[in-house]
């Protein structure tokens, strides 16, 4: 095993999800051909980021991901005007 390697790029997936909102994290997998472990680690890093917020499903309801509106590069770039 090395390390994680992505197949696609941050700016594909949230123009993915841009498109299609409230997408679940096992349709994102299947849409750019990575497992759901690969999928959860790229969501989470990007949750932290403050790019994603994230409506928690349950039973057999799946979680839903948006992108947030005031994402964090819009906030630095206003800050410095």
């Amino acid at each position: 095993m090395g390390r994680y390697k992505p197949t696609f790029t941050d700016q594909e997936l949230m123009n993915h999800l841009r498109k299609n909102p409230g997408t679940s994290a096992t349709k994102m997998a299947e849409r750019f051909n990575v497992s759901r472990q690969a999928m959860h680690y790229r969501l989470a890093r990007m949750r932290k980021k403050g790019y994603l917020t994230l409506i928690i499903g349950a039973g057999r309801r799946p979680s839903k991901f948006y992108l947030t509106k005031n994402q964090p590069w819009r906030k630095k770039i206003h800050d410095k005007f």
